[in-house]
């Protein structure tokens, strides 16, 4: 089983109705709310419920220590929000040996990393024919 997950699918297709059923702790962003900065504070109130100390980077590590071999099972939405630097810190969360992530976007352009986890077999896409097919949901057209 890949430790990384990616769902790609249009407005409609289940992607969140799906990261739910997935369980584990979960976050979603909004438009505007795709910096490091942001990503930092919602994995730290997610992961913590409490909020992060210093700068992202100096708090991502210490959240990465905090982690440490514990099983983590965590699914993220709308990563399409995410600047590519804030998807980079994302992906640098397999960095913890016991976290797994579901993510689900519009597009994964955020996700820079995500071939090279592909082809070392850490990753695994989703297209939206594959989510349909797995969870039997019949897309509604939603306005973007």
């Amino acid at each position: 089983m890949p430790r990384l997950v990616a769902i790609c699918a249009p407005a409609g297709y289940g992607k969140t109705t799906h990261l739910l059923k997935q369980g584990g702790h979960y976050l979603a962003f909004l438009p505007g709310e795709g910096s490091p900065e942001d990503l930092v504070r919602a994995l730290w109130w997610t992961l913590r419920r409490e909020k992060p100390g210093g700068p992202p980077h100096r708090a991502f590590r210490e959240l990465l220590t905090l982690l440490g071999d514990k099983e983590v099972h965590l699914a993220v939405d709308d990563v399409h929000y995410l600047t590519s630097e804030a998807g980079d810190y994302l992906l640098s969360l397999l960095h913890a040996p016991g976290v797994c992530l579901t993510v689900a976007g519009r597009d994964l352009v955020s996700l820079r990393s995500l071939p090279r986890l592909m082809a070392d077999g850490v990753a695994h896409v989703i297209e939206a024919e594959d989510l349909v097919r797995l969870t039997g949901w019949c897309p509604q057209p939603l306005d973007r």
